[in-house]
């Protein structure tokens, strides 16, 4: 199944309506792939092993360049993680390093491969979907655009405008917001994640 902009809102649908949700979203642009953009998600799923909710970790190429070269967006890394109540989030594969396995919603056995893939799908049809940034998130995109169109490092009151209009699309429900803040009421979060940005424009303005 090859997810593009065409078709990305029939699969993520088809995979939400059964539960798969975006918890957490951050988009980063990798040095190595001359500054491209990636997607990194953590999705929860209806999955479980050993009586567990499974969670999967991926990171999808999001850049222009790179989209338009395959025809698609490519989500090259997956992994499955559960939350242990001692340890925290831990990687399945090294909390069962001889293999595990994976129960769907129904109670029966999953294969991993097939897991997996509908994974990389669901993933890369949500990556097409908004996220709200958190303040470290918009700096550095934002800085990054910034440094390219030689324009000042953004401040506060910039994320604050940012939320600003995020706030008026949510209100007029323009759009499906993935990841931690989907609603209004979540906002405060990335308020929250303001503290200590004052300190980071400090040292961008030094740089």
């Amino acid at each position: 199944m090859t997810v593009t902009k065409e078709n990305y809102q029939t699969y993520y649908e088809q995979y939400a309506s059964r539960g798969f949700r975006v918890i957490d979203a951050r988009q980063y642009y990798v040095k190595e792939r001359n500054m491209s953009p990636d997607l990194e998600q953590m999705i929860a799923t209806t999955w479980s092993v050993s009586g567990l909710q499974v969670f999967g970790y991926t990171i999808t190429h999001i850049g222009v360049a790179e989209e338009r070269k395959l025809g698609y967006r490519e989500t090259h890394t997956h992994e499955f993680w559960i939350y242990d109540a001692q340890n925290g989030p831990v990687n399945l594969a090294n909390v069962y390093p001889n293999g595990y396995q994976l129960t769907d919603s129904y109670g029966n056995a999953l294969d991993p491969e097939d897991a997996y893939e509908i994974l990389d799908v669901f993933a890369t049809a949500a990556s097409y979907y908004p996220h709200v940034f958190l303040a470290a998130e918009y700096a550095e995109a934002r800085n990054y655009l910034n440094g390219m169109m030689n324009l000042p490092p953004v401040t506060s009151a910039n994320y604050q405008e940012y939320l600003e209009h995020i706030r008026s699309q949510m209100q007029r429900r323009e759009f499906t917001f993935t990841g931690k803040i989907t609603t209004e009421d979540e906002m405060h979060l990335a308020y929250e994640s303001m503290e200590g940005m004052d300190d980071y424009e400090k040292r961008a303005k030094k740089h």
